[in-house]
């Protein structure tokens, strides 16, 4: 209970509680968490067409595997390539309105979304010069020192550690910790200790493999792929068909 609660009201919701449980004849049975492994499809792309005039292409880039490590890793690319993504798509090639990045967890998972809408711009181009900025960002990323690598990561901690700024928001990450079966609500903590293990060299490699062109990729558009690419391109419902299904802690 959060908020303006007495420690008698607390009590009293707890009795009553307790007394419900008493009258249920047995323990539910959990449900399973279920999700979709886009492992080993390679990339794929989804022509969305939609109504409106405008373009877009979002680009997303699961893990495969759900762990403090990997959300660490995901997490802390994110925080580095998306001012770099927005100043070279929006401000220099004023390619859209909105470009950008994301940390983008899916049933647990972390993972990454970059994202361009385009009025003038068809979503061919927009991944072209997205794959121009994923050469440039990993030609470049040698060149960050250990001490960059550091200031980075304190960064994203001191986000991390940021208190609740309301009563709503304390309210949402206890109820994401619940749905993330951490009644403690110990996985920030957990992301930070990987967060100060992690080596540059560990995040260089992570970010090489991530952007790598045969990485299990789903590319969402308004239009179709660009000739002579070496994506499948499937509808939605064939994307579904070639999905495994998996459960509870099968990652």
């Amino acid at each position: 209970m959060l908020g303006n609660w007495t420690e008698p009201n607390v009590q009293s919701l707890q009795q009553q509680l307790l007394q419900w449980l008493q009258q249920v004849p047995a323990i539910c049975a959990k449900l399973p968490k279920q999700s979709y492994s886009t492992a080993d499809l390679g990339p794929v792309w989804l022509d969305l067409p939609i109504s409106q005039d405008d373009n877009a292409l979002v680009i997303y880039l699961p893990a495969q595997q759900r762990s403090p490590q990997s959300m660490a890793l995901f997490m802390l690319m994110n925080h580095l390539v998306s001012p770099e993504y927005f100043h070279a798509l929006r401000t220099e090639q004023q390619l859209g309105y909105l470009v950008g990045t994301g940390y983008v967890p899916m049933n647990l998972k972390p993972g990454i979304a970059f994202y361009v809408q385009s009025p003038k711009v068809a979503p061919a181009d927009l991944y072209y010069a997205t794959l121009i900025f994923y050469r440039k960002f990993l030609e470049e990323l040698p060149e960050l020192t250990i001490e960059e690598f550091a200031e980075l990561k304190q960064s994203l901690q001191g986000q991390i550690k940021e208190r609740d700024n309301s009563l709503s928001s304390r309210a949402k990450r206890v109820w994401l910790a619940i749905g993330q079966c951490d009644p403690e609500c110990q996985l920030a903590s957990l992301i930070q200790q990987q967060l100060e293990q992690l080596t540059l060299t560990q995040f260089i490699d992570f970010c090489y493999t991530l952007l790598a062109p045969d990485y299990d990729a789903i590319f969402l558009a308004t239009g179709p792929a660009p000739e002579h690419s070496h994506m499948q391109q499937l509808s939605v419902k064939e994307l579904s068909s070639k999905l495994k299904l998996h459960q509870d802690d099968d990652h």
